[in-house]
């Protein structure tokens, strides 16, 4: 394994900084609070929920198109996401607020599905994780650095919020044509790789409605869990200034300074279960690190009502419980299910169907949050409720299979290991 290290590191930094251009697209509106009202709600809002819309909306149409795409044409369709999804955020420049739900909306359908194409070069592969973890990090250090380059340029160049976050999707356009050009440069996994984790290829609706029938024990609690992560990841992210605000330590810098420690923690330790051969194992490990990260965030909710720590601390530490199980489900147990059937396919409708459930949980539950009450929210109380009663619920789901794991004779499936 030692040999694939190097060309690993490589392909996960690809990956990384081609996926990063999704992020200056998707998140720099997010790092500014905005004055402006809409039917007398604040403006973010609106954006939040609207982007979210078309995001959610793009994961039930990824489920069919990532798992049926044609590999030679990745390139070609990421590109055109990214520029129809920067397009909007240019005519937000211009037109009334009254119109910027709508091109938020349209902004966020392209982007979702940009994770299935990146991911697709880097699933099937022995060291799959080691370069997923690199690229999931891009949920943690990308979403803070594009709000800090945003912020940075609103005050340097005291242009708008709206201009400013334009600015960053332009220029992440420009970077993604050259690093996706690297990306597509990839070599397809070796036939060693291919044996031990199956060959990737697409996939029909009915093959994948019979894949997802036959591995429903793993897939139901994994779906389950992801999608109250999401929940509490999301808020978390498109909130994490607002709430800054209110514990009186807001600035580009406190975001991308925590954010960072998070990304550089997770790349040093997930990684590690790429030393797992095991894919059963695997399976159950993901599980585990769920239920750790809920603990993690119920005791850090506890420091934080107890006045033990400050609010931005508790974001710190819900940031470890949340993005651990978040990543995992995302690079790892999916592409190990696969593996473990030995069954020609791919892991991406997995991946989409994960996040089609998660991200219409999220939207459910923001409208309730950000419209239910006319009165200014208090974003540490609703966050407080997301993972008191998310992390409650992800502790009780994991325990099943994880207890279910001691005894896989009584599994559907049988090991092929």
């Amino acid at each position: 394994m030692g040999k694939k290290l190097i060309p690993a590191i490589i392909l996960g930094f690809v990956a990384f900084a081609t996926y990063s251009c999704m992020y200056a697209i998707r998140k720099p509106f997010a790092g500014f609070i905005y004055d402006q009202t809409l039917l007398g709600y604040n403006i973010k809002n609106w954006l939040v929920i609207a982007q979210l819309l078309g995001y959610t909306l793009s994961k039930f149409f990824g489920i069919r198109f990532i798992g049926k795409l044609e590999r030679h044409k990745r390139r070609q369709h990421l590109i055109l996401l990214l520029c129809a999804a920067s397009l909007p955020l240019w005519l937000m420049t211009i037109t009334p607020i009254q119109f910027w739900p709508i091109l938020m909306l349209l902004n966020g359908f392209p982007l979702g599905i940009v994770w299935g194409i990146v991911f697709s070069y880097l699933e099937g592969r022995d060291l799959t994780e080691f370069m997923g973890a690199i690229l999931a990090c891009t949920f943690v250090f990308s979403s803070g650095f594009v709000k800090f380059l945003a912020i940075t340029i609103q005050e340097n160049f005291l242009v708008s919020p709206v201009f400013a976050s334009a600015t960053v999707s332009g220029l992440a356009c420009f970077c993604a044509a050259f690093f996706s050009y690297l990306l597509n440069k990839t070599p397809p996994p070796t036939e060693e790789e291919i044996v031990h984790n199956a060959r990737r290829l697409p996939l029909s609706k009915h093959e994948q409605n019979s894949f997802f029938k036959q591995n429903k024990f793993f897939l139901i609690p994994a779906i389950a869990i992801y999608a109250l992560l999401t929940l509490m990841r999301d808020f978390r992210d498109n909130f994490t200034a607002e709430m800054l605000h209110e514990d009186h330590n807001l600035s580009g810098q406190i975001i991308a300074q925590y954010e960072t420690i998070i990304s550089v923690i997770l790349i040093a330790v997930i990684p590690l279960i790429s030393l797992i051969r095991n894919h059963f194992a695997a399976i159950q490990l993901t599980f585990f690190v769920a239920l750790i990260g809920s603990i993690i965030n119920l005791i850090g909710l506890y420091l934080f009502q107890s006045n033990f720590i400050s609010g931005s601390i508790f974001i710190l530490i819900t940031g470890f419980g949340l993005y651990g199980g978040y990543i995992l489900i995302n690079i790892s147990i999916m592409n190990r299910i696969v593996a473990y059937r030995k069954n020609p396919g791919n892991c991406g409708f997995l991946m989409y169907s994960a996040d089609a459930s998660g991200y219409l949980t999220s939207i459910a539950i923001l409208c309730l949050a950000l419209f239910g009450t006319k009165d200014a929210v208090k974003w540490f109380n609703v966050y407080e409720t997301l993972i008191a009663v998310g992390s409650t619920a992800i502790f009780f789901i994991s325990i099943y299979p994880i207890i279910k794991g001691f005894y896989p004779t009584k599994f559907t499936l049988k090991s092929n290991e």
